[in-house]
């Protein structure tokens, strides 16, 4: 497969674990590894990874695998709030009362 020289520039051979493509929105944009994000930095909510061809106005076309989109996701450990889309530290709630039908009558 044929890469231009222009994208090869922007791409590092080997990605580290801690870093994915990134894809902005903007004509022509090429991909760009990026760190994921840690806490506290702004994140996309619902953001997956997709597959894309990306072609160039020499007529180029590159094929691009898990690539997202404007924002790398969070570190391992973190997830996106969908309320404020930043990376946070999970939040489990746990209940441990009972139903009033789990009573036992004695």
């Amino acid at each position: 497969m044929y890469v231009p020289p222009y994208v090869i520039t922007h791409l590092p051979i080997f990605h580290l674990s801690s870093t994915h493509l990134v894809l902005g929105q903007q004509r022509f944009a090429l991909p760009r590894c990026l760190a994921l994000t840690g806490e506290g930095a702004p994140c996309r909510p619902g953001n997956a990874p997709f597959n894309t061809t990306l072609y160039y106005l020499s007529r180029d076309s590159v094929d691009f695998i898990n690539v997202w989109h404007d924002l790398c996701p969070c570190s391992f450990g973190l997830v996106c709030s969908r309320d404020s889309g930043v990376c946070e530290l999970p939040s489990f709630h746990v209940n441990n009362l009972l139903d009033e039908d789990q009573w036992e009558e004695d």
